[in-house]
Parts: C-alpha cells; structure tokens; sequence
C-alpha cells in the first residue's frame, strides 16, 4: 500500500485527529497498567523491574524507530511511508506498546529472546499480528469454540 505526499496533503484534520485519540488513549492505558502492576503485583502474577519495562518500552520504541528510518530511506519497499505521514506518529506509540506487551508475555522464556522480542514488535507489526493471532486461536481452541485444523501428514 504506497501513499504518495499527494495522499498525505489529502488527509483532512479530521483524519489526523483519528490517529492521534488512539495513539493519546493507549499511552494513558500502558502507563496506567504499568502503575497498577506495580502497585499490585500479583495481577499478572510476577513482579516486574522498573528497568526490565523500561528497557522493553525502549527497545520497542527503537525497533519502531528503525522501521521508519528503514522506510524513509526506501529499504523497506513494499509499504513506503511519507516522512510527513501522521501514521508516523502512531507508530512510534506503538512500538514501545508492543515492546513491553512481549516483554511481559515472554518474561519467563528462556535464553536472549527476553533481549530481542521487544525489538522485534516494535520493529514488526506483522510480527505483533501474527503473535495475537496465534495467542486467539490457543484461547479459541482451549474454550471448545474452534477445533484445532488437523495437519496433513
């Protein structure tokens, strides 16, 4: 899906401003949540670090921050993003969201994925897409309400 500046210019405020109340909310929502599991731990059942969130919130921002530079140098060729595009915005708000969401899902996972997978989602909303997507179909087939495909073999 390319978007020339053409398109950008064609945005009227009302459009820009539908990007930006999610972007406002979700950052209101994350720091909320971070500070009712702090004061209460025992909601997602561990503690969490100030700084291990903090590195997860960062390193998703910097993988965020990545995909746009990648993007605005045309390295990235199968969606090119105006620099002047508002969808920028909202993407620098959800990369550090997906760092720290992986982060908590992953917190116990063995090894160096704890160090990268917040990279990677802030990087890859594919990658975020796909990883709830999955999580979905393991809830769906636990409460009985889709039966899992059997693989052919």
């Amino acid at each position: 899906m390319n978007h020339d500046d053409g398109y950008i210019r064609r945005l009227g405020i009302a459009e820009r401003r539908s990007l930006v109340m999610p972007a406002v909310i979700s950052v209101i929502a994350l720091f909320s949540f971070i500070y009712v599991v702090s004061i209460t731990p025992e909601i997602i059942g561990k503690e969490l670090s100030f700084y291990k969130v903090l590195y997860a919130i960062l390193m998703g921002l910097l993988g965020a921050c990545l995909y746009l530079l990648y993007n605005t140098l045309g390295v990235i060729t199968e969606q090119r993003i105006s620099v002047h595009d508002p969808r920028n915005f909202v993407r620098l708000i959800v990369g550090p969201i997906a760092g720290w969401i992986t982060f908590v899902l992953i917190e116990d996972a063995p090894g160096s994925q704890k160090l990268w997978l917040p990279f990677l989602a802030g990087f890859s909303s594919d990658l975020m897409v796909g990883i709830i997507n999955q999580m979905i179909r393991a809830v769906k087939y636990t409460l009985g309400i889709e039966q899992p495909h059997e693989s052919k073999s």
